[in-house]
């Protein structure tokens, strides 16, 4: 029923961002084509869920991911981005504290915007274990 979006898969960088999507959803819509997903959202970004510095960097640029949605008409971001989700030396109850409050905060302006997030697995070869570490200590009651 449609395609998911990467915006640097199309475009050289997230300068104007806004204006090129606008332009490109508009192409999009004259060949019949919708956008179900926006994916690729941390590419060529050096930002980290755990880096204590990134948090206004984080959200505004979540929030452009919500404004791009809006553009396409995509109901879904979808979050892969390795390196933004890797805990690094912060231990699991940290994580998983940043981790929960984060997305409790970010899924207000989710929910305003009637957007999804989804959380995609990371292919091993990224050695990224975070999720399912903390996924596993929730089914395990830690």
């Amino acid at each position: 029923s449609g395609i998911d979006f990467a915006p640097l898969n199309f475009f050289e960088n997230w300068n104007n961002i806004l204006v090129k999507s606008k332009i490109f959803s508009k192409k999009l819509k004259k060949q019949n084509i919708r956008v179900n997903a926006i994916q690729g959202i941390f590419y060529k970004k050096n930002l980290n869920l755990f880096r204590s510095k990134d948090g206004k960097k984080i959200t505004n640029h979540f929030l452009l991911m919500i404004k791009i949605c809006k553009i396409f008409g995509a109901k879904k971001i979808i979050l892969g981005s390795s390196q933004f989700r890797n805990p690094g030396k912060v231990n699991l109850a940290n994580s998983k504290n940043i981790f929960i409050d984060y997305f409790k905060y970010l899924n207000k302006h989710l929910k305003k915007n009637n957007v999804y997030l989804c959380i995609e697995t990371i292919p091993k070869k990224y050695n990224e274990k975070y999720i399912f570490k903390f996924i596993w200590s929730i089914n395990k009651g830690k």
